[in-house]
C-alpha cells in the first residue's frame, strides 16, 4: 500500500493537472495547502479494487464522479502493475 501510495504521488507531474483557464491564461495560485490527513482514504479504496476486485473500479470512480473516470482508471492500472 505503502510503495502504491509513493508510486502516485511521484508519477503524477505538474503537466497532469490544467492550469489554465479558458483564455489560455496560467491560473494564479493563491496558497498551497498541505495534504489533509485523511487524504489516503482513497488512496487505500483504489488500491483495494485494484488489488481484489479490478472490474468494479471504473463503476466507483463513476460514483465519486471523478472526471474521466476511464482514463484515470487505467493510468491507476499502470500504478498498480509496477509494484
Amino acid at each position: 500500500m505503502a510503495r502504491f501510495s509513493v508510486l502516485k504521488l511521484t508519477c503524477l507531474t505538474d503537466d497532469d493537472i490544467d492550469d489554465y483557464n479558458e483564455d489560455g491564461d496560467e491560473d494564479l495560485v493563491i496558497e498551497i495547502l498541505p495534504f489533509y490527513k485523511s487524504f489516503l482514504i482513497g488512496y487505500v479504496l483504489e488500491y483495494y479494487f485494484l488489488k481484489n476486485n479490478p472490474a468494479k473500479l471504473e463503476g466507483y470512480l463513476k460514483k465519486i464522479r471523478i472526471p474521466n473516470y476511464k482514463d484515470y482508471a487505467s493510468e491507476l492500472k499502470v500504478f498498480y502493475s509496477k509494484l
